[in-house]
């Protein structure tokens, strides 16, 4: 009884976590499809002291197809940080501008694909369980 239910929480924390990656898979995709590419300057660090985490920038820019001045948007960077003050290429959503990534991590293997990676995580990975479970049963 006790294997069921070890089972089921697993499986069900599974479904969670590809449930929470779901949204952020989806601007991605967006982004990597509807995506429009400007460049926009940084104008500040949001979380210098944290180094566990990518850092975060703040970056204005200006779209070509709003007349309404200057966008403000929070990416998260990469390898290369830039200083305040410095021009990075960004790709933006013109639906939602404020949505916005770093042009170079549209790029990336991995964009757009979290709730498709994680899904064929749990997925091995309970298969693997109930493969231990039964040889053990």
């Amino acid at each position: 009884m006790a294997l069921i239910v070890l089972c089921v929480w697993y499986f069900a924390c599974g479904v969670g976590l590809v449930l929470t990656l779901v949204p952020q898979s989806r601007r991605e995709r967006r982004l990597r499809r509807r995506g429009r590419r400007v460049t926009a300057v940084c104008r500040g660090h949001l979380n210098a002291v944290d180094e566990d985490r990518p850092l975060r920038i703040r970056c204005a820019f200006r779209p070509p197809s709003v007349e309404r001045g200057e966008y403000e948007v929070i990416v998260e960077t990469g390898q290369h940080i830039p200083q305040v003050g410095d021009r990075v290429r960004i790709v933006h959503d013109p639906e939602d501008l404020t949505v916005a990534v770093l042009a170079d991590r549209v790029g990336s293997p991995g964009f757009g694909r979290r709730d498709i990676i994680g899904f064929l995580t749990v997925t091995v990975l309970y298969a693997a369980l109930a493969g231990c479970f039964a040889a053990a049963g």
